[in-house]
């Protein structure tokens, strides 16, 4: 009928299925536009019958360039998926601090050819230990690894699958949000956001064109930009006519985890808070409940990226913006882990968030969310300036302690001096030029107490001291783990590794009434790479600890982050017991006054307690020559009689073990690296990596490389044996140790959800449950309440 029925073939194929073949098969139809005789209107209306997602299928081209350009672009858009590279969010329940939640939110995005990434979070539940939708039904594909078509997510109102862009967080978008920014200049002290000043808004004529990065443009093209980033549809993505009602977009989390707050309330009514970021540069907060936004922030710094993100335009750089890790400190005076009791806020305490940039820029941002509809701009570190002129991109997750200073008790933060781009091009260990430091900073101000780092990378005057660290020449994207060993409320350990594969331990000296000059030592207690190529390993990520055999044990695993497809370097998982950590624990009773509890004390490091360990050349085959024993063979599980007694011999006398990442049936290195944070729970090691794939495995279907999870022996390297569920002996065959995810792709770490009620822990990768952590012994979970006056 000359064409006039393309749109209803097109409309029919994208709803029908269309194959024999298990699963849905449709047709997407994309149309292009060339030469002088186009229908414009049919072929746009074919396509939009189709792309319901809201990229574009219809392309105009008039010559060569474009029409190669139209076809590179469909062929994008094609191979782009939806992908979740975070775990999931979950909540310790305040009202029974044994459980977590049973509530799961996940962080979703899909790429784009051009800069507006689309992105969401949506909410789960896990039951049983399965992840089912809203409906009760189990939400994720066994097979795939990611949700079902079916599944229907809490909040949306119909079937939203793993479509990224329906349902959830972002379909709860609209008119009338609370966008906010800061527009005060120099250091903000808790200015209150709900303030007209600091609205995202086209009114707001403290938001000049020159904080949009761009004082030529015109006075129509600004408003129409903050009237877009404050959530008008001015642009009519959605097709439907009109450019005044809402926008229900959010830009993509690539690598930002949801922060979850338990803010208290009722056991029945819970107050709960939801943080995610994104690259388009908001830090949104979300209501659990039905995920409408309460609010979202967007750091002055990154105003300039909305002219970019609006205009949208192909081939443009995707900005990165607030992209790091979000962390949280609650001063809970009263020690009951909530903020409120009931509706009533608990006399005295507050709630901060903290938000990092990763490759969005060095900064942190502080804000005070004690009251979640009232939010305030705390205070913010520009890092590449001033006091804190080493820090790099802001990598690290910002941790919150508790220290003695001169004797008071001072709630502060820890990070890591970030990441020094430089690393991206390096193939060799190489000394970097920022990022070479560990901060400590006031959590309530952001003031500078203490830095540690090379000679000239900090300031030394008054009150802002350094300890100078000679070899800490390399940058420290990692978070830095903070420990309490005595259990008196204070931080007084911490550990972290860096980009040169150095693992590094300090040592905070509370009862020292210098000040800070004094607070900390610290040193390199293992080197785990050399000069070479294959020896180039990078920590990203920091140590799981756990304290067993009276030591503490670190399991760090290496990995270049920058670049997964990389396969030169030889990567492992290697475990460190740091036997001297410190001077035998004594209680302190000085105090005869019978009060109780008599807290352990801290009596200072041993001399010996920055001894550097090597683990020697990381081979295939077991080596003898460094500090670690080589576990990758298996032996302590495989082998028997004289070759058991005397590995384990070797293995005791050794300060640690490591397994290497190769293929076990060749030797071979496939690039495998473990790029997320590993997890110790009952003794054994958990911890997933990624291996980009040496072939492709479908012609239709794009290579997105292998993930795996792994469950090891903490004390000796061998696979993971539950004596409770195995039938026979797993752990004799070293290939036991691993399971690949169905999901390929970069998987995120391992998180271990205690669930309500007497159900056994499950470890969650992503969306999918990969074990049951179910204790070889009986665990009995109780508690006890200690009143302090």
């Amino acid at each position: 009928s000359n064409g006039n029925c393309l749109n209803n073939l097109a409309r029919y194929m994208a709803n029908s299925d269309l194959s024999d073949i298990e699963g849905t098969q449709e047709v997407l139809t994309y149309t292009i536009g060339f030469g002088p005789k186009v229908n414009t209107e049919l072929l746009t209306s074919a396509a939009t019958a189709t792309k319901s997602d809201g990229s574009p299928g219809y392309f105009s081209a008039n010559d060569y360039d474009n029409l190669l350009l139209a076809f590179q672009t469909i062929v994008q858009q094609i191979l782009a998926t939806s992908s979740s590279f975070v775990s999931p969010s979950i909540s310790v329940n305040a009202f029974n601090r044994f459980s977590h939640l049973d509530q799961l939110y996940y962080a979703l995005f899909k790429v784009d050819e051009r800069p507006q990434w689309f992105g969401n979070v949506k909410r789960y539940k896990l039951s049983n230990g399965t992840v089912v939708d809203v409906n009760d039904v189990a939400a994720v594909d066994s097979d795939t690894g990611f949700f079902k078509e079916t599944a229907q997510s809490w909040w949306s109102s119909g079937v939203d699958g793993d479509a990224v862009k329906d349902g959830g967080a972002a379909g709860e978008l609209g008119l009338n949000r609370n966008v906010y920014t800061y527009t005060g200049g120099g250091t903000p002290q808790n200015a209150l956001l709900t303030n007209g000043n600091q609205r995202v808004r086209s009114i707001n004529d403290l938001i000049t064109k020159a904080m949009l990065g761009d004082s030529g443009m015109s006075d129509n093209e600004r408003s129409k930009i903050l009237s877009w980033a404050s959530g008008i549809d001015v642009k009519d993505a959605d097709l439907d006519g009109s450019q005044s009602d809402g926008r229900s977009h959010m830009g993509d989390p690539l690598h930002s985890v949801p922060l979850l707050l338990n803010l208290g309330g009722t056991e029945d009514d819970m107050k709960l808070a939801l943080f995610i970021g994104t690259n388009e540069g908001y830090l949104h907060a979300i209501d659990p409940d039905d995920g409408t936004e309460t609010f979202s922030f967007i750091p002055p710094e990154l105003l300039t990226n909305l002219s970019t993100f609006y205009r949208n335009e192909i081939n443009t750089e995707h900005p990165y913006g607030l992209d790091g890790p979000i962390s949280k400190w609650h001063n809970d005076l009263n020690h009951n882990g909530m903020l409120y009791t009931g509706d009533t806020l608990d006399s005295g305490e507050s709630m901060y968030v903290y938000a990092a940039m990763r490759r969005g820029g060095k900064n942190y941002y502080a804000l005070d969310v004690t009251n979640i509809d009232a939010p305030k701009y705390a205070w913010r570190i520009l890092g590449g300036q001033g006091l804190f002129a080493e820090l790099g991109q802001s990598w690290s997750r910002a941790t919150h302690a508790k220290i003695k200073l001169n004797g008071t008790s001072k709630d502060v933060l820890i990070f890591g001096g970030g990441y020094d781009a430089d690393q991206d091009d390096v193939s060799v260990r190489t000394a970097d030029s920022e990022g070479r430091a560990i901060f400590m900073v006031d959590a309530a101000t952001g003031a500078k107490i203490w830095q540690a780092g090379p000679a000239g990378s900090g300031d030394n005057a008054g009150s802002h001291p350094s300890l100078v660290l000679p070899q800490m020449a390399y940058s420290i994207p990692s978070e830095v783990v903070v420990i309490d060993t005595n259990r008196d409320g204070y931080g007084d350990r911490m550990y972290v590794g860096d980009m040169g594969g150095q693992l590094w331990r300090f040592d905070i000296d509370n009862d020292d009434n210098s000040g800070a000059a004094d607070l900390v030592s610290g040193g390199v207690i293992a080197d785990l790479a050399g000069s070479g190529t294959a020896d180039n390993r990078r920590f990203y990520y920091p140590p799981a600890v756990a304290y067993m055999d009276d030591k503490f044990y670190l399991a760090i695993g290496s990995g270049f982050r920058a670049h997964p497809l990389d396969n030169s370097i030889h990567d492992a998982m290697f475990v460190i017991k740091d036997t001297s950590p410190l001077q035998p624990l004594q209680y302190d009773d000085s105090d005869d006054s019978g009060s109780d509890p008599d807290y352990l004390q801290y009596f200072g490091a041993a001399e010996d307690s920055y001894i550097t360990l090597t683990s020697g050349s990381v081979t295939s085959t077991n080596n003898v020559s460094g500090d670690l024993f080589d576990a990758t063979s298996n032996v302590l599980g495989s082998a028997s009689g004289s070759t058991l007694t005397n590995a384990e011999a070797v293995l005791e006398e050794k300060a640690g073990w490591y397994i290497t990442l190769n293929d076990y049936s060749t030797g071979a290195w496939s690039g495998e690296k473990v790029l997320s944070n590993a997890v110790i729970f009952d003794s054994v090691l958990m911890f997933s990596t990624f291996m980009p794939t040496q072939q492709q495995l479908s012609a239709c279907a794009p290579d997105v490389g292998t993930a795996r999870f792994y469950q090891i022996d903490m004390l000796n390297g061998k696979p993971y044996d539950d004596p409770e569920t195995a039938e026979t002996d797993e752990s004799s065959d070293r290939t036991n140790r691993y399971v690949n995810v169905a999901k390929g792709g970069i998987p995120p770490e391992p998180v271990v959800i205690l669930p309500p009620g007497d159900a056994n822990p499950v470890v969650m990768v992503g969306p999918e449950k990969v074990a049951e952590a179910a204790p070889p012994n009986a665990i009995t979970r109780t508690s006890w309440q200690v009143l302090r006056p």
